[in-house]
């Protein structure tokens, strides 16, 4: 998991969070059906953004792309952030699972 500063095309900052997603699965999935991914800055969660300015080389293709058992795939996701001094938390799990299990991991962002 990494992150990258952007801009929305409004000039807002965003952070972009990289997964790698790998299907553990026994049949085709993709990451928006598969996890439940949530950012938080002072304890509050963070909206996703969808429209970057161009030069943030943003695409959220990946996150709907099916992808066979055994496969790895990058996914982007954006999300508005309320300032860009304060860490941010990510914290992924499974959309379905009987596990409480999440993988979380805090960013220092600070400019």
């Amino acid at each position: 998991m990494s992150c990258r500063l952007a801009k929305d095309f409004e000039g807002k900052d965003v952070l972009i969070v990289k997964y790698k997603f790998t299907n553990n699965s026994d049949k085709a999935a993709n990451f928006m059906f598969a996890f439940k991914d949530s950012v938080f800055q002072d304890g509050i969660g963070l909206n996703e953004s969808y429209v970057l300015d161009d030069s943030a080389k943003y695409s959220a293709d990946n996150q709907q792309k099916d992808i066979k058992p055994g496969s790895s795939l990058d996914v982007e996701c954006a999300y508005e952030l309320n300032d860009t001094k304060t860490d941010v938390e990510v914290e992924v799990k499974e959309l379905v699972s009987l596990s409480d299990k999440t993988i979380s991991k805090t960013f220092s962002i600070a400019k």
